[in-house]
């Protein structure tokens, strides 16, 4: 099976601008910004669709994503974000 883009990010065989990375997530500037600091916030773990992580990963890619908040806030210096999910490629993941 061929690897997803995010797969090959994760195993550093492609580049990404990490921000944040853990045991268990990656963040990532995305390469077609919609705005100042649009991050991707993903599992290492592969899974299709968000219904196929188990609780407590589903639970932890929302820590991650509070903590990336918090540092992109920092460096862009904004007050408000707009937090979605693309869940499956249909949806524009």
């Amino acid at each position: 099976m061929r690897e997803c883009v995010f797969c090959r990010i994760v195993n550093g065989k492609m580049k990404a601008e990490i921000i944040y990375e853990d045991e268990w997530f990656t963040s990532f500037l995305d390469i077609n910004p919609k705005a100042i600091g649009h991050t991707l916030v993903i599992p290492k773990e592969y899974v299709r669709v968000l219904t196929d992580l188990d609780d407590d990963c589903v639970c932890g890619v929302t820590l991650a994503v509070k903590k990336v908040t918090r540092m992109l806030k920092n460096a862009v210096n904004a007050e408000v974000f707009t937090i979605g999910i693309n869940d499956g490629i249909e949806a524009g993941q």
